[in-house]
């Protein structure tokens, strides 16, 4: 690929791995060992995620969430199954994009300065949480806590934001940074880190 990569996701399996490059405007599904073995053209993407069940891709293009089965042919080998994406809008662009480990939810960050929770067939929004400062900088959010019950975001006023995940209560602002926070991420082995 000789193009600029905006996003790499990989397959639950660790054998293949999704990109997506800005100016040819298309997904490729690769193995390890590099080939391309399918490739989904459409609007230039600027995030991706995989389900943990490795059942769906998402893809975020704009205001837009374009979601795309994913299947398996008779030999293991994934394949997009481009034919039957669906895709739902945002009320403003969006940055990132981050699913729940239950493979139910997925929340986006906004340029309104929220990150908004919806069901993974993006047939309604969960939820709505705000706050934290995004403007110049991706900032990224993550689900944490037990059953994923916690919202987590970075923000570029230096501090991390926790909200409950199902009333939309901030519950903390943690300082301690220096500069921007662009990602979060919570341990996936302890539901307290």
């Amino acid at each position: 690929l000789t193009e600029a990569v905006t996003a790499v996701v990989w397959l639950p399996s660790g054998a293949h791995f999704l990109s997506s490059s800005s100016a040819g405007k298309r997904v490729i599904l690769w193995d390890l060992g590099g080939n391309a073995l399918q490739s989904w053209h459409g609007p230039r993407v600027t995030d991706l995620a995989v389900t943990a069940d490795g059942a769906r891709l998402l893809a975020v293009s704009g205001c837009t969430v374009r979601s795309c089965p994913l299947t398996a042919g008779s030999d293991g080998t994934p394949r997009m199954v481009t034919e039957d994406v669906h895709s739902w809008e945002e009320t403003d662009a969006i940055s990132s994009l981050a699913i729940s480990r239950d493979s139910r939810a997925v929340l986006l960050n906004v340029g309104s300065q929220e990150v908004h929770a919806w069901d993974v067939d993006g047939r309604r929004r969960l939820g709505s949480y705000s706050g934290h400062r995004q403007g110049r900088f991706v900032i990224r959010s993550a689900f944490g806590g037990k059953h994923d019950g916690l919202v987590l975001s970075g923000s570029e006023d230096t501090q991390v934001y926790v909200w409950h995940r199902h009333s939309g209560a901030l519950l903390r602002k943690l300082p301690g940074h220096s500069c921007a926070v662009n990602s979060v991420s919570w341990s996936p082995a302890s539901p307290h880190l």
